[in-house]
């Protein structure tokens, strides 16, 4: 199929990318393999330095308004507006890249693809957050792509993490196992910040396939390596609550594997602490959607330990981000914790916590 065929040149990858195809989600080998194929290093024709136009300052306003819109992620998720203006973004750096006028050293358009490497992720995560699981995976497979050409190893370590943490999430964990064994190999000689956010890949990865050793041990290892000195500005968010929260919603996945109801209780309690101070930080904080998200989380892991009360406070705090937080990723998830309080909703908590999904629009199938 055309649509991952990525011996093209990376121009023309990235120029298709935003036009309208319908594309079906990849599993199995078509996924792993495709993801091989794009980490692999290519052979590239040396660029004439001479008679070039260096755009410089408009790579370096590039960076900077793609520094902003992941600020806008943040704070707001995969709505259609934020969607919009990525694509907009993206497609003003692939036309510099298709530009047949403008002359580019080799480390120019180094730097123009790493530009559009970054912006193609960012694309990516905000489809796979608004629902759309086949053009988040082909943003991926084309942004390792991209930053394969453009020598930027730790950008294919990133896309590859969350490519497994895309397929852990929607019901292919043996893709994600071997999705975040690749993204940990290729992170064996970085630095320590960038193995401990591999890691943690990996241990989601292990958790949503059912594997429980496999899951801790990678969770400490990421635990172990996180406190680094420094790290690349792409993991700016990757903070010691963050990834307690990670591991606290890998133990969710964990959970589905096990019908004994005393050790699900136990999953979920652990899981409930580890979410806990996420998903209750302020109003204020920069980041809404990872809060929102992780705040669903606590709610369905509460629901399982019965702590009701509770339940309904993390339902309460995750609804009252909604009018910023825009994303059907988290809505959904609200939603399933709707489903579960309707079996309780004797409760005053759970009838509470049922008030404030129905206010918000997720007491019923097919809305968002």
């Amino acid at each position: 199929m055309d649509e991952v065929d990525l011996s093209r040149p990376i121009d023309e990858l990235l120029h298709t990318l935003t036009r309208p195809r319908l594309w079906p989600a990849l599993s199995g080998i078509d996924l792993t393999a495709t993801a091989s194929d794009a980490a692999r290093p290519r052979e590239h024709h040396a660029h004439d330095d001479r008679d070039q136009h260096a755009p410089r300052r408009q790579l370096e306003a590039l960076g900077d308004i793609t520094t902003r819109l992941r600020e806008l992620d943040d704070r707001h998720g995969g709505g259609e507006l934020t969607v919009r203006m990525v694509e907009t973004h993206l497609n003003g750096a692939v036309s510099l890249l298709r530009d047949t006028d403008l002359r580019y050293s080799g480390a120019e358009r180094q730097s123009l693809l790493r530009v559009a490497a970054d912006t193609v992720q960012l694309y990516g995560w905000l489809q796979y957050d608004a629902g759309r699981l086949a053009p988040a995976q082909q943003s991926m497979l084309r942004g390792i792509r991209a930053a394969t050409e453009a020598g930027d190893d730790l950008g294919v370590i990133n896309q590859l993490g969350m490519l497994a943490y895309m397929a852990a999430n929607t019901g292919s964990p043996r893709e994600a196992v071997q999705l975040a064994e690749h993204g940990c190999v290729l992170a064996r000689s970085s630095p320590a910040i960038v193995r401990s956010r591999a890691a943690a890949r990996r241990a989601s990865a292990y958790a949503a396939a059912g594997d429980e050793s496999r899951y801790r041990e990678a969770a400490e290892e990421a635990r172990s390596l996180q406190n680094a000195p420094s790290g690349p500005k792409h993991l700016y968010y990757y903070s010691p609550e963050q990834l307690n929260a990670e591991m606290g919603q890998a133990l969710t996945l964990l959970n589905r594997h096990t019908a004994q109801r005393r050790t699900r209780q136990r999953l979920a309690a652990e899981a409930a602490q580890s979410l806990t101070p996420l998903a209750a930080s302020a109003p204020d904080v920069s980041y809404q959607r990872s809060a929102t998200l992780h705040g669903a989380h606590l709610a369905l892991a509460l629901l399982i330990t019965d702590d009701l009360e509770q339940a309904a406070s993390a339902v309460s705090v995750a609804c009252s981000r909604l009018d910023e937080v825009h994303s059907k990723r988290c809505r959904t998830l609200l939603r399933h914790a709707h489903s579960a309080l309707l079996y309780r909703e004797g409760n005053e908590w759970a009838r509470s916590a049922l008030t404030h999904l129905d206010a918000a629009g997720l007491g019923t199938p097919g809305m968002t």
